[in-house]
């Protein structure tokens, strides 16, 4: 067993698993993966968004509809994830945003919004890792976060979820190190997002006023750090929050 067998590199060839692959960042990781010659696995709840992208894609990908606000989703990409040949890496990309204050909630939504942001990412990750390792192969798991996970939201359950994803990298590196690496992704402002559309305009402000950089932060920006984080070139790299957010809030 060599060294570099042991860093978890993915490789072109094998599949990639993506949720909420129908929109934003997932979508334009989607296109992203299919032209470095990835095969796919595309998880959302929107079964129409999964077939439009299955159309602009060079390779027919697998399409799974599921809805990973609850139990019974998460084990239907759990299930499918077992007869795949070859899953390289998992990219725990779904996500809730609401934008409400925290008096809005009730128990019932709050519990949804945690399945989605930090459960699913909990469970599919095991489902994932645990048969590599007991095989001693390679992996790589990409979380994403954001950057209210890190300095806090408005949307207190957002944020408090998204902060917990940042705790769960850690530990999930930990756990499956050597053989699966697991990373995080922390982005900012993403233009062009449903996340963005619901940002009130004195929000969008002050995101403006924090980035260093003008260079655009779209979705496309986002897949490309993602794409980083599952090659060769991030062999270095696990437990790690890589924020994207054209260097908005310094810390």
């Amino acid at each position: 067993m060599t060294s570099d067998a042991m860093t978890g590199d993915a490789m072109t060839g094998g599949t990639c698993v993506v949720t909420g692959a129908a929109s934003g960042i997932g979508r334009a990781l989607a296109r992203r993966l299919a032209g470095a010659g990835y095969e796919l696995l595309l998880v959302d709840v929107n079964g129409a968004g999964l077939d439009s992208l299955a159309a602009e894609l060079p390779a027919a990908p697998r399409l799974l509809t599921a809805d990973l606000s609850g139990q019974p989703g998460v084990a239907q990409v759990c299930e499918a994830m077992t007869k795949l040949e070859r899953p390289v890496a998992l990219i725990n990309n779904a996500g809730s945003y609401r934008g409400n204050p925290l008096h809005t909630y009730d128990v019932p939504t709050i519990e949804a919004d945690f399945w989605v942001n930090v459960l699913a990412p909990m469970l599919l990750t095991q489902a994932y890792a645990t048969p590599l390792v007991e095989r001693s192969e390679p992996g790589c798991v990409v979380n994403l976060s954001s950057t209210a996970g890190e300095v806090g939201s408005s949307d207190a359950v957002y944020g408090s979820s998204k902060a917990a994803v940042i705790g769960l990298t850690k530990s999930q590196a930990m756990n499956y190190a050597p053989w699966v690496r697991v990373n995080c992704v922390s982005p900012g402002m993403v233009r062009d997002t449903a996340i963005e559309d619901r940002i009130p305009a004195y929000r969008h402000a002050e995101y403006a006023r924090q980035e260093q950089l003008t260079t655009r932060l779209d979705a496309a920006s986002v897949a490309e750090v993602i794409e980083f984080l599952i090659s060769p070139a991030s062999r270095n790299l696990t437990g790690k929050t890589i924020p994207v957010d054209n260097g908005a809030y310094p810390r």
